[in-house]
């Protein structure tokens, strides 16, 4: 009896452990997988960082967190929420993040990531612009604005024991707990540095290559990627919000395009149109046309007091000739 007794209990509880796992799958998925600390707490209701914002959320699919430096507590992402100096975004499975530096500078974050925005300062004013990420897990794209010239702007992503240095960029780095992969893209040059050996020569990539490593290796030498490998990479950061072309990476191209666009609106009224924006001419046989009904109005008289201002033309008087007094030295009439 006391047997059958124990049975039932632990029956009884297994159906209840049971149910708490099928009602609540996706927070016991969340927690094995979860690149959150196990001692913070989430909060939907976001707090500012300390001091100025260094730059803003573009855009959020599925479960995405912003970590404040120093604070406990990890806040769900959304569009257009400011990020600080010292900020952690973190991914889970299945979830996007793209977010904006001030300089213009454009990070998208693919599932499973946690990104660290360690230092980023940007001064227009002064020329002057010095960031630092630290990519700690997971895959993400870099696109990176030229602006002001190299030796007044330094943009830097660490990932293990290296560091991209960048110079007006495009491209990808993965980081697994086995590997670390560098992917450039159209109009990239990066130059990798092994922090374990800063003496050595660092390491050169151009547009479309990649290069690896075991997370405590050495990077292979680079090589070229296949167009295949290209589409691959695009398709994996693509999300649907994208909008239809990403601005200048060159601070030089967008004053440019910005004057054309200026002089297109400063143009005459009396410009001629092109043909495709042209307005169509609009014809109306005659017998569609509507007459206007005549208007009934007396004619205009002038005012008593105005009357006597007219004045008749006056009447032209002709002198004969001989009457005409000549000056001394002037020639005569012509014959």
């Amino acid at each position: 009896m006391r047997h059958l007794k124990t049975e039932s209990i632990f029956i009884a509880f297994a159906c209840i452990l049971f149910f708490i796992i099928v009602q609540h799958p996706s927070s016991c998925n969340a927690a094995s997988s979860s690149l959150l600390p196990e001692d913070i707490t989430v909060s939907d209701r976001f707090k500012p960082g300390y001091g100025p914002s260094v730059g803003n959320m573009m855009l959020v699919q599925g479960n995405v967190f912003i970590i404040h430096t120093g604070i406990s507590s990890a806040f769900i992402a959304s569009k257009d929420l400011p990020l600080y100096k010292g900020d952690t975004v973190c991914t889970e499975i299945k979830a996007r993040a793209r977010f904006k530096l001030n300089d213009g500078s454009i990070m998208t974050l693919s599932s499973s990531t946690k990104l660290t925005i360690n230092r980023s300062i940007y001064d227009p004013e002064k020329k002057r612009r010095s960031s630092f990420l630290n990519l700690v897990i997971g895959k993400a794209q870099f696109w990176v604005r030229k602006i002001f010239k190299p030796r007044e702007t330094a943009f830097n992503v660490k990932t293990g024991t290296f560091v991209a240095g960048v110079r007006g960029s495009d491209f990808v780095i993965e980081k697994t707990p086995s590997k670390i992969e560098i992917t450039t893209l159209d109009k990239t040059a990066l130059e990798i540095t092994d922090m374990k050996d800063p003496d050595k020569k660092p390491m050169l990539l151009s547009s479309f290559q990649k290069t690896s490593a075991s997370a405590d290796g050495v990077l292979h030498k680079p090589i070229d990627l296949t167009p295949q490998e290209i589409e691959i990479i695009k398709k994996d950061f693509f999300m649907p919000e994208d909008s239809d072309s990403k601005p200048p990476l060159d601070e030089k191209k967008e004053k440019e395009e910005g004057k054309k666009e200026k002089e297109l609106k400063s143009e005459k009224p009396g410009t001629a149109l092109p043909a495709a924006t042209r307005p169509e001419e609009i014809l109306i046989s005659e017998e569609n046309l509507e007459k206007p009904e005549p208007i009934d109005r007396p004619e205009f008289e002038p005012p008593p007091d105005l009357k006597d201002l007219r004045r008749e033309e006056p009447d032209i008087v002709e002198i004969p000739a001989e009457d005409i007094a000549r000056l001394p030295g002037m020639p005569g009439p012509p014959r």
